[in-house]
């Protein structure tokens, strides 16, 4: 759904450790959480449900869901546009993932020491902030590979 230039997504926040699961649609450079548009009547988790399995292959496990919080900022691949991401926290369900439809990359980004140019506007300036403030992202554990 869009309002007067303002996007509005749901997004999932899946973390392991300091690491958190990023994507990059096809002809953008920068990472986004998952999730996508909210279309007309769905709810935040059928909206996650769809997104998730149109970009990864895979369902999500709704009993791990937990919203976090609201963000706004620019929009990533919208110019002149504003994003409103209602972020929730939660794992995958299913047999791993697989990138699909307009998925180029997927990656755990290292939060303690990648570099967050690669990320867009709202996760590198309020998301990953927020999730270190609140102790969602714990230290990385020397020898650990997700």
């Amino acid at each position: 759904m869009t309002t007067d230039n303002l996007i509005e997504k749901i997004g999932l926040a899946v973390l392991r450790g300091s690491q958190l699961l990023v994507v990059r649609n096809r002809d953008t450079s920068l990472f986004l959480v998952p999730g996508g548009r909210v279309e007309v009547g769905e709810s935040p988790t059928e909206t996650l449900k769809r997104e998730i399995r149109e970009e990864l292959s895979c369902d999500i496990d709704e009993a791990s869901l937990d919203y976090i919080g609201e963000y706004r900022d620019d929009a990533a691949n919208d110019k002149g546009s504003k994003v409103r991401i209602r972020l929730y926290r939660g794992e995958l369900a299913g047999n791993g993932i697989k990138m699909a439809n307009e998925i180029d990359e997927c990656l755990w980004f290292d939060t303690e020491h990648g570099d967050v140019t690669q990320l867009s506007k709202i996760i590198r300036d309020q998301i990953l902030p927020d999730l270190r403030v609140r102790g969602f992202l714990a230290p990385a554990v020397e020898g650990e590979s997700w």
